[in-house]
């Protein structure tokens, strides 16, 4: 009664009879009974399986409609199907959700994947539905088969007109759509085979007259039918077949001879494309790879089908045309590279994919994708399954949604990609992305001008977490990413973000962030060389692992880094830089498991870098990273269960400090030189009921304590602001001052007492980012708490009118790292994923970013040379944002 062919299984076949359902797994040597949830001796009409992934089965049946999932039990599945006389089933090609069901009561339609059903009927003046097929190549046009002739609607099912023009026998019991050929269907009836060439519009009969199909079946070569007298065949065009060799070479094809224009061609191994010419068709398989050579060009008038294998156009010169649609199935591939050409059709789907497309420059050219004519726009997607890698690319004249990539795709890189000639149409795009999950850096995109209402970038969530669905994008000025670029001409839909800042590195670099990025300068001449920026996790063994990028906030990964195997355990806080008395730069690390190691930084381009001292066992854990003052390195950890600081000589790695302290430290490190003595700071755990802020002397390992001591365990890092005090907060939500030359409370200074005077409490919710002071500008203390509130403090204690402020762009989750104040600008990052700039005199925010729920941003770090705050967060990104751009629309 019918028959399916698993898509992701091709040796799976599952069979509908009159006595339930049976599957073979060999390609039909064998057969098994696959009828499980199903009551005995059902009679199964109409199968369908996912067009995309297989997997998933539908069985229409006389009544009710079934599903399995893999090889679990069959379930109903028809809520609101009102005729339970199902004979046809079908499935659309790019949303495997909607199907529709021919009955005798006419077509119903579900977008549930067949949990709930709605008549779809309107204009079937025959509702005696015996089949249905949908065009893969514009699947909102549907073909029904009845005893009154063939239908088509072109809206899903919303309506239906009469398509049997020139049919002489109108009991239609089959329909199928040549894959191959857009408009190409072929009717099997009572009276034979007709063929339409026009999408239904007028009919032409096509053999088999007198006789009874009831099956119809068409591949890129070959039209099957299906009767009492057996199974027909019959070979549409004139084929032309390639293994392996050159396109040029008569003898490689069979039969022998170089294709002609009205050809359809076959590639069924590794193939050069060495010759220029035109074919009809084009259909690739499984283990094809045509290449094109320098400057050869193809040109196929109806049909590209890469239905596996690779198709490859990347030489200089080299050139695909494809006049009519061009398909790659799930277990194809279509490269461009260098400056390859592909010029695809307009006026409908130019280029649909279900596997992979990549383009990607080398040797200074840039592959392309645009129009074959001078007409009109092109319609390329990138369809549920496919993935899309573009890097050094030019992407031109696309449709009303541009570049479109759907729910279900995958980008695994948008890079340097030029978008020109928008379409005209209002409410265009270049780009247009739709996802459930995504958090993507793409960095070098230009976009040419756009009209009014028209869009750079159409970002649209379509379901999964609030927030998830992340773009960042460089914006440098027109001049560097064109006219149409800024977040004035973006759209963000369903709660996506697009972000617009100064650098976005594509790569991923990790699952979590580690630490805050930090420009790094020669101690001896003050000359930025490098910025560091690490993450944990980079690969499945659990590497941690520093990056060097560029000193300049540009972004560019210097391809050198540093690599701390999972044995060592997870480094901690933040990588520490210095130089030494040689001018060596180098780099300290911290872990979790008690290791202080050392790399020598060699300078851009030197790949992986092992440390070159260490890893030092040291203590039995440490919580936070490493200080260093030029000559030595410091770290606090615990030593047999008790709190201590320790040093080491950087060149050497001789222990120089050893401190005992109260209670394991449980803040980052903070100092200051005093006298030509270094003064390391940390704040403490609560220990029987108190928590300690620490002063060490490194000359004479003295320890002294705040006379205040915190109310709450000191998780932040304390903060040196030279002239004004110490200050820190604590998790019971109190901000500390603090003279750091006395420990003593900053009141103390003041002769009458300040008022309201230190320590500061905050508003009920934990202190959980470091404190800011701004002491070179206004001398205030700026700080976050657990409810996303910033506050800014005078050096009186008293919190400044206005404040706290909880700005409209965070999103009431804690302030994290630590706020950033540069020139009248205070940068607070929260632990929603949210980054803003807030105008501290007006107390009025700037600019704001989303770059992603749940990802913790780290501290806010300044790239000196320009000013633009840097950000890591735990998606593995990178980023560099302006100082000031208009706030995401």
């Amino acid at each position: 009664r019918s028959l399916t062919l698993d898509p992701a299984a091709p040796s799976t076949f599952t069979v509908g009879t009159k006595q339930g359902v049976y599957r073979s797994l060999d390609g039909g040597a064998t057969w098994f009974p696959y009828a499980d949830g199903m009551p005995p001796g059902q009679e199964v009409r109409a199968l369908a399986v996912d067009p995309l992934l297989g997997g998933q089965l539908y069985a229409g049946a006389q009544n009710t409609v079934y599903s399995s999932t893999g090889n679990n039990p069959w379930l109903p599945c028809s809520t609101g199907l009102t005729n339970f006389d199902v004979k046809a089933l079908a499935q659309d090609p790019l949303d495997p959700s909607v199907l529709y069901a021919g009955t005798k009561r006419g077509v119903f339609r579900s977008t549930d994947g067949g949990a709930t059903w709605t008549v779809a009927s309107a204009g079937l003046t025959n509702l005696d539905v015996k089949s249905l097929a949908v065009d893969p190549t514009a699947p909102g046009t549907i073909y029904a088969g009845t005893k009154g002739g063939v239908f088509r609607s072109t809206d899903g099912g919303a309506t239906w007109t009469s398509a049997s023009v020139g049919l002489t026998n109108l009991d239609v019991k089959s329909l199928a759509v040549d894959p191959t050929a857009p408009g190409t269907i072929y009717a099997g009836t009572k009276g034979g085979v007709f063929e339409s060439t026009d999408g239904g519009a007028t009919w032409a009969p096509h053999g088999l007259a007198g006789l009874d199909v009831k099956a119809l079946l068409v591949d890129p070569v070959t039209l099957y039918a299906g009767t009492k007298q057996g199974v027909f065949c019959r070979e549409r065009e004139r084929i032309k077949v390639i293994a392996s060799g050159a396109w040029s070479n008569p003898t490689d094809w069979t039969p022998s001879g170089v294709p002609v224009a009205s050809d359809v061609v076959v590639v069924k191994g590794p193939v050069a494309m060495d010759a220029t010419g035109t074919v009809a068709r084009m259909s690739l398989t499984a283990a094809a790879d045509l290449v094109f050579q320098p400057g050869k060009a193809l040109t196929v008038t109806q049909r590209v089908h890469v239905a596996g294998g690779r198709l490859a156009v990347g030489s200089a010169g080299s050139q695909l045309v494809s006049e009519g649609p061009l398909t790659v199935s799930s277990s194809g591939r279509l490269d461009l590279a260098g400056g390859g050409a592909l010029r695809l059709g307009t006026g409908g789907p130019s280029l649909l994919v279900w596997g992979s497309l990549s383009a990607v420059a080398s040797g200074g050219a840039r592959p392309s994708i645009d129009r074959a004519g001078t007409n009109g726009s092109t319609d390329v997607r990138i369809l549920p399954g496919g993935s899309l890698s573009l890097n050094g690319a030019s992407v031109a004249h696309g449709g009303p949604q541009g570049l479109f990539v759907s729910s279900g795709a995958r980008i695994d890189r948008l890079r340097d990609v030029a978008f020109g000639a928008i379409d005209a149409s209002p409410g265009a795009a270049f780009l247009t992305i739709e996802a459930s999950s995504l958090n993507l850096n793409a960095p070098g995109l230009s976009f040419a001008d756009v009209a009014p209402g028209q869009f750079n970038v159409v970002l649209r969530d379509t379901g999964g977490a609030p927030g998830d669905v992340v773009l960042n994008l460089e914006f440098r000025g027109v001049a560097v990413n064109g006219a149409g670029a800024g977040s004035a001409f973006s759209q963000e839909l369903g709660g996506a973000s697009v972000n617009w800042v100064w650098a976005a590195p594509d790569t991923t670099r990790g699952k979590r962030h580690l630490g805050f990025p930090q420009v790094a300068y020669d101690l001896n001449t003050f000359a930025l060389y490098a910025t560091y920026v690490g993450f944990h996790d980079v690969d499945a063994a659990g590497t941690d692992r520093i990056h060097r990028f560029d000193a300049l906030g540009a972004g560019v990964d210097e391809g050198t880094w540093f690599d701390v195997d999972a044995a060592f355990g997870d480094v901690v806080g933040s990588p520490w830089w210095d130089t030494l008395p040689s001018g060596a730069h180098v780099l300290w690390l911290t872990t979790d498991a008690g290791y202080l190691l050392r790399f020598t930084d060699p300078g851009a381009g030197a790949g992986s870098v092992a440390p070159d001292l260490g890893p030092l066992k040291v203590a039995d854990a440490f919580a936070s990273g490493p200080i260093t003052d030029g000559v030595n390195v410091y770290v606090a950890g615990t030593v047999a269960g008790a709190g201590n600081l320790l040093g080491f000589d950087q060149a050497t790695g001789a222990g120089v400090l050893a401190v005992p302290v109260p209670a394991p430290p449980r803040s980052e490190l903070a100092s200051e030189v005093v006298n030509g003595v270094t003064m390391l700071y940390a704040g403490s755990d609560v220990v029987g009921g108190v928590a300690h802020l620490y002063r060490v002397d490194t000359f004479t390992g003295l320890v002294d304590l705040d006379n205040t001591s915190p109310r709450g365990a000191v998780t932040t890092m304390p903060t040196v602001a030279f002239g004004l005090g110490l200050f820190v907060g604590d998790d019971a939500g109190w901000v500390h001052g603090v003279d750091q030359l006395t420990m003593t409370n900053l009141d103390s200074l003041h002769a009458p007492p300040v008022s309201p005077g230190w320590p500061v409490p905050l508003a009920g919710a934990p202190v959980t980012a470091s404190v800011t002071v701004a002491w070179y500008s206004d001398g205030r203390v700026y700080v976050g708490d657990g409810a996303g509130r910033v506050y800014a403090i005078e050096s009186t204690g008293a919190v400044v009118p206005g404040y706290p402020v909880l700005p409209p762009g965070l999103s009431g989750q804690a302030i994290v790292g630590a706020p950033l104040e540069d020139a009248g600008l205070l940068w607070v990052a929260d632990a929603d994923g949210r980054l803003v700039g807030l105008d501290v005199s007006a107390q009025t925010q700037v600019s704001a970013f989303r770059f992603g729920a749940g990802l913790l941003q780290s501290v806010v770090s300044q790239e000196f040379a320009v000013g633009h705050p840097m950000i890591t967060n735990d998606a593995g990104k990178f980023l560099v944002v302006g100082r000031v751009l208009d706030p995401t629309p």
